[in-house]
Order: C-alpha cells, then sequence, then structure tokens
C-alpha cells in the first residue's frame, strides 16, 4: 500500500519512493469530472524525502493545477444546484388561496381603479390566447394543443402570484391550483355583477376561498442564517463549520420533514416534535444518536428564532429518554494512582 506523506497532504510514495499527489474526488463531484475517482499526478522530481526543497517545489505546483479541478467542479455543482428550481409542497387550502389571487386582485383593481390598465392587459392578453386556442381547436381538434393554451393561461395569470410567494409547485399542486382558478370565474362573474348593481360588500371571491398565504420560511433560510452565525464553511472560508456538519444538520432535516410529514419549520408544533421524539424512540438508534438529531433539530430552532425566522422552538423541551439501568459515559479526571 502507497506510503502517505504526513508533510505533504496528498503525497504518496509508491513501491520505488516516487511521490505522486494523489486526490480522492468527492462523490458528488465526479459527474463533473468525467465520472474520474482519483486524481494522480506524478510530482516529477527524483527527491524522496518530503522535506526537500525539490519536492516541496513541484508539490506546490502540482497541488495548484490539481486542486483547481474540484474547485471547478464544485463551480459547476453549484450552478447546477442554482439552476434546478425548488419545488414547494402544498396543501389543498394553500392551491384553493392561491387559484383564488388573480381574481381577488382583479376585483380589488376595479374598486380602486388605479390599478386596472396593468389588469387589463394582462386580461387581454389571456383572452386572445383563449380565442387562438379556441380557433385552433375547431380546425384541428387536438385537445393537447388546448391543454397546453390552458396551462399557459394558468401560468400568465398566476406569474405575479407565485413570484409575490418565491415558490415553485410540483406538477399535482400546479394542476390542484388551475382546476381552483377556473372553478372560481363563475364566482367572480357574479361578484362583478353586484359592482355593476352597486353592491361593494365583501364578494363570495374575498370571503369564500381561504385567505391567501404567507411567504413561508424554509430550512434552507435556516441553515443560510445557521451559516452566517458560525462565519462560514472551513473548507471554504478557513473558519466556521465542516462541510459535514452541514450535509449531517440537512440530512436530519429531512428525517424530521418525512417522519412529522411537515416541510416548513414555522409549521411544526409541540406535538410534532413529540412525535419525532416517539419516532427516534422506537428505532435501533442508540440514545446518543437520538440526542444528537434533536439536539441538531433543536439548535436550528434557536438559531432562527435568534434571527427573526420563526417565533417558537417546538424541540425546546424535548428531551431523550434514558433506559432505565443504562450508565450514560461522562468523563472524569484520572486519579493519583492511575497516573
Amino acid at each position: 500500500m502507497p506510503r502517505k506523506s504526513r508533510l505533504l497532504p496528498y503525497v504518496q510514495a509508491n513501491k520505488g519512493r516516487r511521490l505522486s499527489y494523489v486526490r480522492r474526488i468527492p462523490h458528488e463531484l465526479q459527474q463533473f469530472l468525467g465520472g474520474q475517482q482519483v486524481i494522480r499526478r506524478s510530482l516529477g522530481v527524483t527527491a524522496t524525502d518530503c522535506s526537500d526543497p525539490a519536492a516541496i517545489s513541484a508539490w506546490s505546483a502540482v497541488k495548484a493545477e490539481v486542486e483547481a479541478l474540484p474547485a471547478e467542479a464544485e463551480a459547476k455543482k453549484v450552478g447546477v444546484l442554482q439552476r434546478k428550481p425548488k419545488v414547494t409542497p402544498l396543501s389543498l387550502r394553500d392551491t384553493a388561496a392561491i387559484g383564488a389571487e388573480p381574481w381577488r386582485q382583479l376585483l380589488s383593481a376595479g374598486d380602486m381603479s388605479s390599478s386596472m390598465p396593468t389588469m387589463e392587459n394582462m386580461l387581454a392578453e389571456v383572452v386572445l390566447m383563449a380565442l387562438q386556442a379556441a380557433s385552433q381547436l375547431g380546425e384541428s381538434g387536438d385537445i393537447e394543443q388546448a391543454e397546453q393554451v390552458k396551462a399557459a393561461i394558468t401560468q400568465r395569470l398566476l406569474a405575479e402570484t407565485l413570484n409575490k410567494l418565491q415558490i415553485q409547485p410540483d406538477p399535482k399542486a400546479m394542476e390542484q391550483i388551475q382546476k381552483r382558478l377556473l372553478g372560481y370565474i363563475p364566482m367572480l362573474g357574479a361578484d362583478l355583477q353586484k359592482r355593476g348593481a352597486g353592491d361593494f360588500s365583501a364578494g363570495d371571491i374575498e370571503s369564500k376561498p381561504p385567505p391567501f398565504p404567507k411567504v413561508k420560511v424554509t430550512w434552507d433560510q435556516v441553515l443560510d442564517q445557521y451559516l452566517i452565525s458560525v462565519v462560514g464553511i472551513t473548507e471554504v472560508d478557513g473558519i466556521g463549520v465542516g462541510k459535514d456538519r452541514i450535509k449531517t444538520y440537512r440530512r436530519y432535516i429531512k428525517e424530521f420533514q418525512t417522519i412529522i410529514g411537515k416541510h416548513f419549520p414555522d409549521e411544526v408544533d409541540m406535538e410534532d416534535a413529540r412525535q419525532y421524539a416517539n419516532h427516534l424512540a422506537k428505532t435501533q438508534l442508540k440514545t446518543p444518536s437520538q440526542s444528537k438529531r434533536i439536539r441538531a433539530i433543536r439548535h436550528l430552532y434557536r438559531i432562527a428564532i435568534s434571527y427573526g425566522l420563526v417565533n417558537r422552538n417546538p424541540l425546546g423541551t424535548i428531551q431523550v429518554p434514558v433506559p432505565k439501568g443504562v450508565v450514560q459515559q461522562t468523563y472524569r479526571s484520572f486519579t493519583k494512582d492511575e497516573l
């Protein structure tokens, strides 16, 4: 087995004592380096002693070349993640509220008059799309094309609303939103007739659908705030916490979401926290592993509270019970006899 150098990181000596720079590529970066798992570069020197100035100089040059490759792969990975839309899970209540919002805005714009031109332009565009779709449907009978136009109309009407919430619904949620959006048209028509008759009391479109949902705080936002609180990531910024801790926190959060069935930190209540702790207690996880998970989630909630992202810590009083008869490992000083 090649011998590793303690003096020069990533340097190994083969059987002939030739020195090489050997860098293993993290699994998540391999796809950005053509599937390459290991980068190996000879230092190109005859020196076999890592303290030799020639070896140190060669190591420095090769290190700069090799380390540029994982850094480039990391940048590509970040770019892909940034381009990938984050799908937001929505309840049926949320989809109904979002579907009603364009019509509520239309009704409000009509009452205020000042913002009518913007709404009129949008509606004119939607009507034109609908007329073109009806014409094409009559000529070709292409139902699929009609459905595509309906989806485009829905997207046009909802673009501002979705942007306001900063969300990207999944296909199933988008289908529900479209169903509610189109289903509320008769209700809107009745309210417009009331307005035309001089009745400006709250209409059905304003009172019957659920209220517009608030912008949700996400776990990504909580983690971002955590990173700010610890100054950064050690491997990137030189100070802060390691990447492994961030990965562990993300894994704990995903487990937490799956177990309690809720996706946003401000939706979690005491009952959910109890459900989470009870679930952990029924698993094969040892008590310290259960405690690590609860402490991690509790700590993230403390960070979120301190920065005003959430109002309460549902895991504040949750503790992992220690089974009777189990002695927890603690640290103690050596006795004189032991020394």
